[in-house]
């Protein structure tokens, strides 16, 4: 019984130390709250990208992203999304930073990046902001 007790602490720390960890930052100027794409969805998220960027004659090839975030109009997390993301560009392996907006399909490319939360929101605020 003491063992059965022992593994469920084990488990609940592990759960809650590992939800502790999800980069978030709280973005008062888009009163909203950029978070980390979940990892499942981070292929159909890339997808959007290339798509997004040929719908936008972008000749940007994307192989694939990583660090994805989101940052909702509001701080609901229904409605308008953006996304920024880290991703790298087939054949010539260069990282750069994207990021677009789902309702009007803006997209933009920035070669240069930091992986600094604030910097992210910002660039996704300024860039690819709502609709």
């Amino acid at each position: 019984m003491k063992q059965l007790f022992i593994l469920i602490q084990f488990i609940l720390l592990s759960t809650a130390a590992v939800g502790g960890n999800e980069p978030e930052l709280e973005f008062p100027p888009a009163n909203s709250v950029l978070r980390t794409v979940d990892p499942e969805d981070w292929r159909s998220v890339t997808q959007e990208f290339r798509d997004i960027a040929l719908w936008n004659k972008n000749t940007t090839d994307i192989q694939l992203c990583d660090n994805l975030y989101t940052l909702p109009v509001s701080v609901s997390r229904e409605g308008n999304v953006s996304l920024g993301g880290i991703c790298t560009i087939a054949g010539s392996g260069q990282k750069v930073f994207i990021c677009v907006d789902r309702m009007l399909g803006r997209f933009e490319v920035f070669p240069e990046f930091q992986r600094d939360l604030p910097w992210i929101a910002q660039k996704i605020f300024d860039h690819c902001w709502g609709g």
